[in-house]
């Protein structure tokens, strides 16, 4: 005899593949630490600190999945009731995941201040001395730099910049909206869809991402640097090299 056909596909099957890309997105984040650990060794304490830190949240949060994958399958073994509740851990992984999320647009956001910084008092100094050919080789050459493909990155990262700040400053403007405040979170509660856990395939990889692109853009500081060194070096040979001048063999 078999038991009733509970459909757990698009719910319960959603976060176990979730959870399985979690899983190897950590392995990644371990190998870029391992990485960094033998390729920076002499880096600035703050930045050993920041990538120490990333990985410790990054390992709870897989520690906090796995728990939560236990629960359910195990724990919850043949108690279906048991399904429809959330658990502890569950809780704790989307606050810890809320916190990496807020720690890696931070550091983007100092990256894109310097450079915003930088470019504002090139551009200042360029004016005021009347010199306007400094400011592309004051722009191209400095070292803080970064290249063009993580353009993309700083954009997302300002414009989560951006609606965090209008959330944060908005919250204190709802003093005349508390009353209905329950009732619209009710009918966002309500008009999600119960049968489906489509979103949990992107939430639990979503940490991982994160962390991985900072490591990445922070393991990448050497390989840049030496491209730069080439670059320039081919620039100055370029510009100082004495013209040949051929000569006609004569027999």
């Amino acid at each position: 005899m078999t038991g009733p056909n509970l459909h757990l596909d698009p719910t319960f099957g959603c976060t176990f593949i979730s959870i399985l890309f979690s899983t190897l997105f950590y392995g990644v984040t371990c190998a870029q630490v391992l990485y960094y650990a033998w390729e920076y060794r002499g880096d600035k304490w703050y930045t050993r600190l920041l990538v120490t830190a990333l990985w410790l949240l990054d390992t709870a949060t897989v520690i906090l999945t796995i728990n939560i994958l236990w629960g359910y399958v195990i724990q919850s073994h043949a108690d279906v009731p048991g399904l429809l509740v959330i658990r502890n851990p569950a809780l704790a992984e989307y606050s810890l995941a809320s916190v990496i999320i807020l720690l890696v647009q931070s550091c983007y956001m100092s990256t894109i201040w310097r450079l915003v910084r930088f470019t504002t008092c090139a551009i200042r100094e360029a004016v005021s001395n009347r010199k306007w050919y400094r400011v592309p080789m004051a722009i191209t050459m400095h070292p803080d730099s970064i290249p063009a493909t993580l353009q993309t990155i700083c954009a997302a990262s300002t414009d989560a910049y951006i609606t965090i700040s209008l959330t944060l400053l908005l919250r204190g403007e709802r003093t005349g909206f508390i009353q209905i405040l329950p009732v619209i979170q009710t009918i966002v509660f309500l008009s999600l869809p119960k049968d489906q856990m489509v979103w949990a395939i992107f939430h639990y990889p979503g940490s991982k991402i994160y962390v991985n692109s900072l490591l990445a853009m922070i393991n990448a500081r050497h390989t840049i640097m030496q491209n730069k060194q080439k670059d320039a070096k081919a620039s100055a040979l370029n510009q100082g090299s004495v013209p040949l001048v051929r000569y006609k063999a004569t027999t």
